[in-house]
């Protein structure tokens, strides 16, 4: 299953982002850094940015979530 193949229609795409993100994300615009690289917490992580994308989204915003690099 192609993930850009299934969603068409806003709709959707809204409903999947809300399933697989966090139960909810401060509304922000622009760049935004959900926490530092871990492989450890990279699953939470990912789904913090997931909930800004979904937010921003749904608010029409641009918003750029990203890691910082503890190296």
């Amino acid at each position: 299953m192609k993930i850009l193949e299934n969603i068409t229609e806003r709709d959707l795409a809204v409903e999947r982002l809300t399933k697989i993100s966090t139960a909810s994300s401060d509304l922000a615009e622009g760049p935004i850094a959900v926490g530092d690289f871990s492989d450890d917490e990279l699953g939470i992580l990912v789904r913090k940015m997931i909930s800004h994308y979904r937010s921003a989204f749904e608010n029409d915003l641009k918003c750029f979530p990203y890691l910082r690099d503890l190296a």
